[in-house]
């Protein structure tokens, strides 16, 4: 599987912002195989590892933008980070990522959820994304598409500033839930000064 693009991290107080790489199937499997982390999403949980393989397989060959959130270790805090430095020593958060242009996405590990992480890592990853957009086709925005119901997920969306413009009535179906879904559309416009 090939993953190659330019190397560009972001560093936060707690977490480490980088590409995606095919050695974090693992744990992106872990996490996409909790039904809780991924019921307000169109897929079913991951039944193993060869199944994440595949769908990071397909993001790549659409030419998505993805990075892998993990937590900074103390010895990364002290000694600043290196892009050498061990990844087993890191604890993987989630992913975050632009699914299609100007489409962010995300999705954190259900450890992690209820402590200010998505909302560093998102606050984190909008410069990423402006540099992205500006150069793969000037939009001077960015959305995401939540489920009406996923409160957490709508109360970081509007805690870092997007606004919500419309409901799509069944958008997408739950296999999950078992159910279609109603979704709400959200933007973020791009500072003047980004």
């Amino acid at each position: 599987m090939s993953l190659e693009r330019k190397y560009v991290e972001v560093k936060t107080p707690r977490l480490l912002i980088r590409p995606l790489q095919p050695y974090d199937a693992p744990s992106i499997f872990t996490m996409r195989s909790d039904p809780e982390v991924v019921k307000y999403t169109s897929h079913s949980p991951d039944k193993d590892v060869e199944t994440t393989m595949k769908a990071m397989q397909e993001w790549q060959e659409a030419g998505r933008y993805n990075f892998v959130v993990e937590l900074l270790t103390q010895d990364d805090k002290e000694s600043g980070i290196k892009t050498d430095h061990p990844v087993a020593k890191r604890k993987f958060v989630g992913v975050i990522g632009i699914v299609r242009s100007p489409e962010i996405g995300y999705c954190f590990s259900r450890e992690f959820w209820r402590k200010g992480y998505a909302t560093e890592a998102m606050q984190a990853f909008l410069g990423l994304a402006w540099d992205h957009l500006s150069q793969s086709g000037g939009f001077g925005y960015v959305t995401a598409q939540v489920d009406t119901e996923n409160i957490g997920s709508n109360r970081l969306l509007e805690k870092v500033g997007f606004k919500k413009q419309k409901t799509t009535v069944a958008d997408y179906e739950s296999p999950v839930l078992g159910s279609v879904r109603d979704s709400f559309l959200w933007q973020l416009d791009k500072p003047l000064s980004s």
